[in-house]
């Protein structure tokens, strides 16, 4: 499996119509429900960038692969000082659904700390998002407290 940042816009689709599915079962935020937003917020930061919803920040879009075929995607992004003490946020990440459990999520995540080497990383889990949650500790995220955050969060210090 390999780490791309270029992304299609056919994998932009899939990787908005996932976060549809997923804001679905509450496995991203209940915004994540529109399709067509998801698509806009994914083309902004791919073309330009920045994160939508947070001024000035700056995000990597990523499309996961397995030879030819998309199995996932990552936005990392810079942490907001506010809410974690790491440098990096693992802002959003899924994979397709034919793929899961098969254990590309986990070698994803390997990339995405690879990519970042020397970096800290948070991520933020909804509270239904178990086998996330258990496949980040696998992976030596700790807890990490956020005051008023009713997610799990999560932090790696990846050095």
């Amino acid at each position: 499996m390999r780490l791309y940042e270029e992304v299609s816009k056919d994998e932009l689709e899939l990787f908005a119509q996932q976060l549809s599915k997923d804001a679905e079962s509450g496995h991203f935020d209940s915004s994540h429900k529109d399709y067509e937003y998801n698509l806009s917020f994914l083309i902004r930061v791919e073309e330009t960038g920045l994160i939508p919803t947070a001024i000035g920040l700056h995000g990597f879009t990523y499309v996961l692969k397995e030879g030819d075929d998309a199995v996932g995607f990552a936005v990392v992004c810079p942490a907001t000082k506010r809410q974690s003490k790491c440098q990096l946020e693992l802002l959003y990440f899924t994979v397709l659904a034919p793929y899961r459990r098969k254990g590309f999520g986990n070698k994803a995540v390997q990339l995405v700390l690879a990519e970042f080497k020397g970096k800290s990383i948070s991520a933020r889990c909804m509270p239904r998002s178990k086998v996330m949650v258990k496949m980040l500790k696998k992976l030596g995220f700790k807890n990490e407290k956020w005051a008023g955050s009713p997610n799990t969060n999560l932090a790696h210090k990846n050095c």
